[in-house]
């Protein structure tokens, strides 16, 4: 979404700004859900609950938990820009975390979660 700021004028003397908003297609905002497959050093360094406060920050909601494999994986619903936020932080990780791939397949919108929480 675009904000633009336009000054109104009465009498010559500015009243206040007034902001409009202008959708342009290829900037209005979407709906998403991922898959990710996060590899490297993540599980024993709390790279989970980093992710869960990443996204509740940024009102994605979803799971993340380890698998047997030592890769930790997420499923997050939420809007385009927001995930791709989260996908940015997830590939830096905590401190202590060794991140060295985050493959992400996007799926279809489902809307199917409230938050987003650890999955045991």
């Amino acid at each position: 979404m675009l904000l633009v700021v336009r000054d109104l004028f009465r009498g010559g003397v500015l009243d206040r700004p007034m902001i409009t908003s202008y959708l342009l297609p290829n900037l209005m905002s979407t709906t998403e859900r991922v898959h990710a497959t996060v590899s490297g050093m993540v599980q024993g360094v709390g790279y989970r609950f980093f992710v869960v406060r990443a996204a509740s920050q940024r009102e994605i909601t979803g799971w993340v938990r380890n698998t047997l494999n030592g890769n930790v994986e997420v499923v997050a619903e939420g809007e385009s820009g927001m995930l791709h936020e989260l996908m940015s932080k997830m590939q830096q990780g905590p401190p202590g975390a060794q991140v060295t791939g985050v493959a992400v397949e996007p799926q279809e919108y489902l809307g199917e979660f409230q938050t987003f929480e650890v999955r045991f």
